[in-house]
Formats: structure tokens, sequence, C-alpha cells
């Protein structure tokens, strides 16, 4: 038994900004850091990982720098949580 989609896809309007009102986008680091008691370094990054891939992790603060131009950074903390 075959199956046909009959519906007309859909289609959504999307505001698009002239490219002269974009920001330009620069480059930034974009850290997060944990403490994690583990046998291995290996067994660190997989603990880490499964905490940061959990939606109930409150681990959602990271630390990003901007480099400017004369070599120096700006640090800002963001919480997304």
């Amino acid at each position: 038994m075959g199956y046909w989609i009959t519906e007309e896809p859909h289609f959504f309007d999307v505001d698009v900004q002239d490219k002269e009102e974009e920001e330009e986008e620069e480059e930034y680091t974009v850290t997060w850091t944990i403490d994690i008691l583990a046998s291995s370094p290996q067994h660190a990054a997989e603990q880490a990982l499964e905490i940061q891939r959990d939606l109930h992790s409150e681990a959602t603060v990271f630390m990003v720098r901007k480099a400017s131009e004369d070599g120096s950074y700006e640090d800002v903390s963001v919480d997304l949580g």
C-alpha cells in the first residue's frame, strides 16, 4: 500500500535585511570549563560531552573572548540558562 501526499508545500515570509544593515561578523573564542574527576583524559572529555549534551544540564555559562587588532582582548561571561 502506497501513500501520496496531496498537501501543497508551505512557504513562510522571511524578513531579510539589506546587506548594508547586517552587522559584520567577527571571530570569537568560546570556552566552557568544568572540573571532572576521571580515570583518564579520554574519560574526562566523554563525561564533559555528556554533561553538555544533557538537555537538563545547568552547564550553560560560556566565556567568550573577542580579540582586537591591537592584540588586546575582551572576555565576556554569557549565561544561556
